[in-house]
């Protein structure tokens, strides 16, 4: 082989690697988007679910290319349906979410108690859009991906479509437009409703508590999310001091812009049970900002 043919093979050599490179790093890629039908009733809903291809560190942090100090520029991902039932005149945008299935089973107990409940995942993990449509016709929508490497819209030409009919729901619960002291539905219905606030400790106590809830006409109900249970193990409050929240008063007072966070009292833990499955390798993964310490 000639020294001229070495050559001109080695430089092809680098452009093919750097072309993949560049198209690997382009924008994130979707790969597949599939829908739970292709009709959905007026207010009901439309389930989509999308693999995502991202160079996001964290996938449960929106794309953010000024975030706070404290997280990396671009660590994260948005991924959002774009929904329009007049040609794209107007776009609904509907965020999506990080999704994994699990599996639940009662070990012991009657699930009154956090240790009562195993879960694990099941499957891989998926991006999911949840929407709901508030006018019937048909309707056409995109997903749409944005990190740090750019934005991808999918499909790349055309759209992705469903049907909306008619159905029972009354729609949304809104402040009523006659009087804002009371709510209504989307349709105007107004909505008389008991209202309760609860907690549980698994899943299985609370299918039980709102279907007791449900069948004495109890329609509105505010999660509790205390102490340090699966629910919620970095909850806290003066009852339970195992966190001192920061810009957020334990009885009131926080306003518009304050960050939901904490730090671990001084002589205090926190934790969280989880149940493990045999012949499973489990990684333990966290951090830790320290100051003055």
């Amino acid at each position: 082989m000639t020294r001229e043919k070495l050559c001109f093979i080695l430089l092809i050599t680098q452009v093919l690697v750097l072309g993949h490179i560049a198209q690997a790093i382009a924008a994130p890629e979707v790969r597949s988007v599939a829908q739970q039908t292709t009709t959905v009733g007026r207010y009901d809903i439309l389930e989509i679910s999308a693999d995502v291809q991202t160079t996001a560190t964290n996938l449960y942090w929106p794309y953010d290319p000024s975030p706070p100090p404290s997280i990396p520029p671009g660590a994260g991902v948005s991924v959002d349906g774009l929904f329009s039932n007049d040609n794209w005149l107007t776009t609904v945008t509907m965020p999506g979410f990080y999704y994994q299935a699990c599996d639940r089973r009662l070990v012991t107990g009657n699930g009154q108690n956090y240790t009562d409940e195993w879960v694990y995942p099941v499957g891989s993990p998926k991006w999911m859009i949840r929407f709901a449509p508030p006018a019937l016709g048909n309707w056409k929508y995109k997903v749409r991906v944005q990190d740090a490497s750019g934005t991808t819209t999918y499909p790349s030409s055309g759209d992705l479509a469903f049907e909306c009919v008619s159905s029972l729901s009354r729609g949304f619960v809104r402040p009523s437009s006659t009087d804002s002291r009371y709510f209504e539905m989307s349709d105007g219905t107004a909505l008389n409703s008991i209202g309760v606030t609860m907690g549980f400790h698994t899943t299985y106590e609370a299918d039980s508590m709102l279907n007791t809830l449900g069948t004495n006409g109890v329609k509105t109900v505010r999660t509790w999310m205390s102490y340090r249970g699966w629910q919620n193990p970095f909850a806290g409050g003066p009852g339970m001091p195992q966190w001192v929240f920061l810009s957020m008063s334990g009885t009131g007072g926080s306003k518009s812009g304050d960050r939901y966070c904490a730090v671990v009292a001084a002589g205090a833990n926190t934790r969280q049970s989880v149940y493990l499955t045999r012949d499973c390798l489990y990684r333990l993964k966290g951090s830790m900002r320290a100051d003055n310490v």
